[in-house]
């Protein structure tokens, strides 16, 4: 690992120099900013992040927060909700926006994701939509925060975000802020994004003052990159859980006990360190550790306890098999690896090694990954998982009727379904806790880690300060005071 830091700084130490250089001052009055990405993501998403808004949106405590819609209430049986609809707020083309033009985006969006709990979604007066629902469903207001205000005529599309696009091409996206917006005129009144060929060429514009931030910083680079005065880099925690999961097919992976083994001769400290350079936290399961119903207790700590693995693993019958040409096993898996995760596996593989589990690695990409997950075509993956800081996520991925992977399991489809139809915040919890006490002692799969993202921006902008993505709160930052000798 020094090895990859030490060649960063060296790839990146000439570029400071040119940043010493620079004069250019894109921060102050009619501040424009300039972002730079790598493709880790689409065009697409950087067009959506800015200039659509979701109804309402999910807090770092997994709690929905108003946005668009102000607020929320159920009726006493939880089968009627209303959804009332902020005064103020205009589309693009300046339209309000009313309950008759999105309750059929609302209800047709609804009507798909919400498991055949939603019947209808109906405006009531201009500025309520009610939602009536065929049984409680608690994942309502988690699912309307995937929707996003929107008003189509022809073939033009109208939002509501802070931003709206000016220009667009398949390498960049100009954006304009609209000065009108509820939330207020953004100080940044222009933001362009544009696509490198890789991160050494992001991070040479960066320095040559070509652009003001960077959407994503790889690890390898984090610790030169902080040192760098003229940089600000803000790192949080990403909502997705590494994972090492497993195809219940595989006759031995059906005991619970080789599955609670596998557990046990994880190192979550050391892989992070050693497998995501530190830009990690250990996971104890897919519960978003933040969210208002993570019971810690229920979901353990997930030791490392080699020593009881081989007991487990005794106990369930997988003595060692010696083969030619392979290392000894008590039990041998082929291992599908996302490829920006080949470090985490091969940390995995050395730590399984000590417990007799011959991990045999296979690199793909996503999309084949992925298509493989859906099919059943694996015995085990490493991988990552959205939690979004909900409960949906977690429902969707693993309840036997999951729509993702066919993994094989259904060890927790009980308590899934209680949360799913739990009527209130006692039921939910209660719920929630014994999905977590089941994930520990049934599992589904090794959760590994929750990593952290990490963006870097020209200290020329003051940057609000709360633990969430910054990127998405562009709309909130400030130009900051000119440093001295510069113009």
């Amino acid at each position: 690992m020094y090895r990859l830091r030490a060649g960063a700084a060296a790839l990146l130490a000439p570029l400071v120099m040119l940043a010493s250089c620079s004069t250019a001052d894109t921060a102050g009055a009619g501040a424009s900013l300039r972002v730079g990405y790598t493709g880790s993501v689409g065009l697409g998403f950087h067009k959506a992040a800015l200039t659509r808004e979701p109804l309402v949106i999910i807090g770092p405590d997994g709690r929905p927060a108003a946005r668009v819609v102000e607020s929320w209430e159920a009726g006493p049986d939880r089968l009627v909700w209303r959804l009332k609809i902020r005064p103020g707020v205009r589309f693009h083309d300046g339209t309000p926006v009313t309950a008759a033009e999105i309750a059929p985006h609302v209800e047709a969006e609804l009507k798909g994701s919400s498991l055949g709990a939603v019947q209808t979604a109906v405006a009531e007066g201009s500025d309520v939509i009610q939602i009536t629902l065929a049984e409680p469903y608690a994942f309502l207001l988690e699912d309307i925060s995937f929707i996003t205000a929107q008003r189509v005529v022809g073939r033009s599309v109208f939002h509501t975000g802070p931003y709206a696009v000016a220009e667009e091409s398949a390498e960049r996206l100009l954006l304009r802020a609209v000065d009108d917006h509820y939330r207020g005129a953004p100080a940044i009144d222009r933001v362009e994004v544009t696509l490198y060929p890789d991160q050494r060429n992001a991070w040479s514009a960066l320095m040559r003052d070509q652009i003001d931030m960077l959407y994503e910083v790889s690890r390898e680079s984090l610790d030169f990159v902080r040192s760098e005065s003229s940089i600000t880099v803000s790192t949080f925690p990403r909502p997705y859980v590494y994972l090492f999961g497993f195809n219940l097919a595989h006759p031995r992976l059906r005991d619970p006990r080789v599955r609670q083994a596998l557990n046990l001769a994880v190192d979550r400290e050391r892989l992070v360190q050693s497998g995501l350079a530190g830009e990690g936290e250990p996971a104890a399961g897919h519960i978003w550790p933040g969210h208002w119903a993570y019971d810690a207790a229920a979901a353990g700590s997930m030791q490392y306890d080699p020593r009881t693995a081989l007991k487990l693993l005794d106990e369930a019958g997988l003595a060692v098999q010696f083969e030619p040409g392979r290392m000894p096993a008590r039990l041998r898996l082929r291992c599908l690896v996302y490829e920006p995760l080949r470090d985490l596996a091969l940390v995995l593989q050395r730590q399984l090694a000590m417990v007799d589990v011959d991990l045999q690695l296979e690199v793909v990409p996503g999309g084949q990954l992925i298509g493989r997950l859906s099919t059943g075509d694996f015995e085990a993956f490493v991988f990552e998982m959205a939690s979004a800081r909900t409960f949906k996520f977690p429902y969707q991925f693993w309840h036997s009727r999951a729509p993702f992977l066919k993994h094989g399991y259904a060890g927790a489809d009980d308590v899934l379904d209680r949360v799913r139809r739990a009527a209130d915040d006692a039921e939910f919890r209660a719920a929630a806790s014994a999905v977590q006490r089941r994930f520990r002692d049934d599992p589904p799969a090794v959760f590994l880690a929750w990593g952290r993202t990490s963006r870097a921006v020209s200290t020329r902008f003051g940057l609000p300060a709360t633990g969430e993505d910054v990127y998405h709160t562009i709309a909130r930052w400030t130009p900051a005071a000119r440093t001295a000798g510069r113009p």
